[in-house]
């Protein structure tokens, strides 16, 4: 009775402490994420203050322009537009100069392309030869040797005919 009550026991404490760690990495995972969307609502948040900063100075420029006739915030809008009129003219010219020079780059690319792929040709083409010129003085080696071989046999059956031709001789002179 005793053993089955601390079994029981045991057994309620143990369902505790599953149910506490799942309940903690539940948690954990949850507070990752609010972490995480924090994160994002902070970014966005600065993003959209630093928005609003730029159009409340544009805003300002534009009231100064309606509210007063002062000519001094005229002007100095006219030489800010008219300094990045000169910008736009330079980077405009910079790019042009650039996108040449990129033509041009692509040209000498082009033609040492071509002259390599010639040479490339060549190339293969010299080491066909070497190849032919190869295989012909194999050809030639071979042919030698049969000559060798075939001089040989003749020179062999020279003297056989010449031994053969002594021995009849021989014969001859005991017949006659």
């Amino acid at each position: 009775m005793y053993i089955s009550g601390i079994c029981l026991f045991l057994n309620l404490l143990l369902q505790m402490l599953y149910s506490s760690m799942v309940l903690n990495i539940k948690l954990e995972k949850s507070l990752g994420a609010m972490e995480k969307q924090a994160k994002g609502a902070s970014s966005s948040y600065t993003k959209l203050l630093e928005e609003h900063e730029i159009v409340q100075k544009q805003l300002k420029k534009l009231v100064g322009l309606d509210g007063s006739t002062d000519m001094t915030t005229l002007e100095k809008l006219l030489k800010e537009n008219a300094t990045y009129e000169t910008e736009l003219a330079t980077l405009k010219k910079t790019a042009a100069a650039s996108e040449s020079a990129i033509a041009q780059v692509k040209k000498q690319a082009d033609s040492q392309s071509a002259a390599y792929m010639k040479l490339l040709d060549e190339s293969t083409a010299q080491a066909d030869q070497a190849k032919e010129v190869k295989d012909l003085h194999a050809q030639v080696l071979e042919l030698k040797k049969t000559i060798n071989d075939v001089t040989k046999d003749r020179d062999a059956l020279k003297s056989q005919i010449q031994d053969y031709d002594f021995m009849f001789a021989e014969a001859k002179k005991k017949a006659e």
